[in-house]
C-alpha cells in the first residue's frame, strides 16, 4: 500500500503508475555497516505478495480492469498468470521457491483458491481449489492465502455470502482439511516447518494439527513467520495507534519505529531468517540485527538517490533481497 501523496509511483501523461521494483544488497554487513542497495525496476504492479529465493516477484495489477496476477524477476520477464475457463480475474498472495504461486481467482459471482505452477517452457498450468465438501449451508467459494517449500497450500472455504470461514489445507494428505477453530484466520503465511500464522493470535503446526498462541508480549497482527518461527507483524501500543514489531528467540518482542494512526498501516511484513525485516515503519522500513531501523532511501548507491521507495507491501528473501514500490 502507498501513502496517499505517493499512491502512485511515475507520471506518465498525467496517469500514475506503481513501479515494482527488486533492491539487491551489494555491500557485505562486514565492511561493518548495514548493507547498500542497487534498485531494477521490473514494471508496473498495484500490489508486491512475494518474492523467492530466485528473485522471482509476485503480486497483482488492477489497471486495465480487471486485475491480474503477475510474475516478474530479474531473470524472468514480466508475465501475466493464466486464467482457468470462466474466471476473468486473479490475485496472488504467495510464492515459493519451485515457483508455484497461490492466490484466487474470480468469476462471475464465484471465487476459487488457484495455484500456478511453471509448466518448464516459459508458461504455467493452474489449478483450482474448490471450498468444504458437505457444510450446511453449502461453502462454494474458496480463497489461496499462503504456500510454502514443502508445498502446503493454504487458504479458507468461504460461507455463503461472502461471510468469511475456516482455514483449510488445500492438499493435505487426505484431501482439504478443515484446521478447525484455533487455526490463524486468515492464514498470512505458513512457513517451511508447516507452521501457520496469521489472525486470532496462534500458531499453527500442521504436521501435529496442534496449535499454541504466539509468544505473549504485545504482538497482535503477524503477517509472515520465518523458518525459525521469528515473528513480523503490528499491535496497538494504543486504541488509536498501530506500531510493527517483530518477535524473535533471540530478542523476544521488539517494536520497530514509532507508532502510528491506525488507519496508516503502519506493521512489519516479511522478515527472513536472517531476522531482517521489512515493512511499513512509521521510522524506518528495514531493520537489522545488528545496526537497528533504517529507511531504504538512505541505503541506496548515490547513482539511485533520485528514486523515492514505498515499504508498505514489502517482501524480502533469503538472500536479501527486497521487492517494493519506487517512483523516479
Amino acid at each position: 500500500m502507498m501513502h496517499a501523496k505517493n499512491a502512485s509511483a511515475r507520471i506518465v501523461t498525467g496517469t500514475l503508475f506503481a513501479i515494482g521494483l527488486q533492491v539487491g544488497a551489494v555491500s557485505a554487513l562486514a565492511q561493518g555497516g548495514p548493507p547498500t542497495y542497487a534498485l531494477r525496476y521490473l514494471g508496473e504492479a498495484s500490489k508486491i505478495e512475494g518474492i523467492n529465493a530466485s528473485g522471482v516477484i509476485t503480486g497483482w495489477i488492477l489497471s486495465p480492469s480487471p486485475g491480474k496476477s503477475f510474475v516478474v524477476g530479474v531473470d524472468q520477464p514480466y508475465t501475466l498468470l493464466p486464467l482457468p475457463p470462466g474466471y476473468i480475474s486473479s490475485a496472488s498472495k504467495a510464492i515459493n521457491d519451485a515457483g508455484v504461486v497461490v492466490g484466487t481467482v474470480f468469476g462471475a459471482g464465484d471465487q476459487k483458491a488457484a495455484a500456478w505452477t511453471p509448466d518448464g517452457a516459459g508458461g504455467y498450468t493452474v489449478e483450482i481449489f474448490a471450498a468444504l465438501p458437505g457444510q450446511v449451508p453449502p461453502h462454494v467459494q474458496s480463497s489461496g492465502w499462503t504456500i510454502n517449500n514443502r508445498g502446503d497450500i493454504i487458504g479458507v472455504s468461504i460461507r455463503p455470502g461472502f461471510s468469511g470461514g475456516p482455514t483449510v489445507w488445500f492438499n493435505s494428505p487426505s484431501g482439504i482439511l478443515d484446521l478447525g477453530p484455533d487455526a490463524p484466520n486468515p492464514p498470512h503465511d505458513v512457513n517451511d516447518n508447516g507452521v501457520v500464522v496469521g489472525g486470532l493470535g496462534r500458531m499453527f503446526y500442521l504436521d501435529t494439527m496442534t496449535s499454541t498462541p504466539i509468544p505473549p508480549g504485545f504482538g497482535a497482527g503477524v503477517f509472515a513467520a520465518n523458518n525459525h518461527e521469528d515473528l513480523a507483524g503490528n499491535y496497538g501500543p494504543t486504541t488509536e495507534s498501530t506500531a510493527a514489531c517483530r518477535w524473535t528467540e533471540t530478542f523476544g518482542w521488539e517494536q520497530l519505529g514509532a507508532a502510528g494512526d491506525q488507519s496508516a498501516g503502519i506493521h512489519a511484513s516479511d522478515i527472513n531468517d536472517g531476522h531482517v525485516t521489512v515493512g511499513k515503519m512509521l521510522t524506518g522500513s528495514v531493520y537489522f540485527d545488528e545496526y537497528g531501523l533504517f529507511w531504504l532511501n538512505d541505503l541506496l548507491l548515490p547513482e539511485y538517490g533520485n528514486w523515492g521507495l514505498e515499504s508498505g507491501n514489502a517482501a524480502i528473501n533469503e538472500n536479501g533481497q527486497i521487492a517494493l514500490f519506487g517512483w523516479n
